[in-house]
């Protein structure tokens, strides 16, 4: 990352002088707000293209540092209430985190998804079609728990 922003009207932060927590915050803010403007205006209106460079930067994350794209996607959760911006969420970044380095995180992610119902209730939203069929199955035990209660 060349650089962070957490908004358009912040000015860029050189990594040296941020901590990953900061950037993260940055590109979560980023991200949703991305989302907000192609969900508003459309993905090719100057409002989400000017904001682009985030959700590049969420797919870079995603692919390289998948435990740093999991606090990201946590940052998110956190600000996002909209019902569009979490369903972008979960079958974006998640799903993608899920189908590019499920082995590795999926303790994690079990773990959140056992303490923190929202995060639960979004990774419902993630299709385990591109998952490897051995995390899938560990996701799917989470809900067959909870209709034998």
């Amino acid at each position: 990352m060349s650089w962070i922003a957490c908004c358009s009207d912040s000015p860029p932060y050189l990594p040296s002088q941020v901590s990953a927590k900061d950037m993260n915050y940055s590109l979560a803010r980023a991200w949703k707000a991305y989302t907000d403007a192609a969900i508003k205006h459309e993905v090719s209106s100057p409002e989400a293209e000017s904001m682009f460079w985030a959700f590049n930067e969420m797919v870079d994350t995603v692919r390289d540092k998948p435990f740093e794209a999991l606090e990201v996607i946590l940052e998110i959760l956190k600000i996002a209430e909209e019902e569009q911006v979490l369903a972008n969420l979960a079958a974006g970044p998640l799903e993608d985190l899920l189908a590019e380095h499920g082995i590795v995180v999926i303790d994690r992610i079990i773990e959140l998804a056992k303490s923190d119902p929202r995060f639960r209730d979004l990774l419902q939203g993630v299709w385990g079609n591109s998952v490897d069929p051995r995390v899938w199955k560990r996701i799917e035990a989470l809900y067959v728990d909870d209709n034998r209660k």
